[in-house]
């Protein structure tokens, strides 16, 4: 098998190279029960209209829900809440709580909320945004795949999105490396094997 060196970017700054994303849902009926099922999508934030139109990078949409929650009225802070969940906010009547519902929403976690609003706003700046950067990568083999890959919990490097790339269980049920079979080295790299082509990716620092 073939071997490829690729060089990650750093894992700390490619939220500023990442798009935002907002959630809509697409309603989508079965012809034969007709039933309704709402669709959740993902699709990129943008601002302005026409030959101005700019797709918001995360760190520009964190600084868009800082002033909102800093300068703007509590239905306006509602009004971004379901602009960027597709739901309507449900909850506590004030913007910090708001803001908690948005970032626990978005990040899968849960918030202090002994917290103030500015410690809970700077630590969406300044910690949490890191970890919505987003990596992709095509096959440096040329084989055509592609794969998306987030930061790791420490921001030392990149992991798949898809957690059973790096880790899964074979027909015996032993535990194995994913479909990648992803591999760190002595020395801190990554190896993994395409799994179109069966090539040798390594990704280093």
């Amino acid at each position: 098998m073939a071997i490829k060196q690729v060089k990650i970017p750093d894992p700390k700054l490619q939220h500023k190279k990442t798009p935002a994303l907002r959630r809509i849902f697409r309603k989508i009926v079965n012809p034969e029960t007709e039933e309704e099922t709402k669709v959740p999508k993902w699709i990129k934030i943008t601002e302005g209209s026409g030959e101005n139109i700019k797709v918001l990078r995360w760190h520009e949409l964190i600084d868009r829900i800082i002033d909102y929650v800093k300068n703007r009225t509590l239905t306006e802070c509602k009004q971004i809440y379901k602009h960027l969940t597709g739901e309507p906010y449900e909850g506590v009547n004030s913007k910090k709580a708001v803001a908690v519902k948005y970032i626990e929403w978005l990040f899968k976690i849960e918030l202090d909320e002994t917290k103030t609003t500015d410690e809970i706003l700077q630590e969406l700046k300044e910690k949490l945004s890191l970890k919505l950067g987003r990596w992709g990568l095509g096959c440096p083999h040329g084989c055509g795949r592609t794969w998306t890959f987030k930061p790791t919990d420490d921001l030392s490097g990149f992991e798949p999105e898809d957690p059973a790339a790096m880790r899964g269980v074979d027909e015996a049920g032993n535990p194995t490396n994913g479909y990648l079979n992803w591999q760190l080295q002595p020395d801190g790299t990554i190896r993994f094997v395409c799994d179109r082509c069966g090539n040798i990716v390594e990704l280093i620092k």
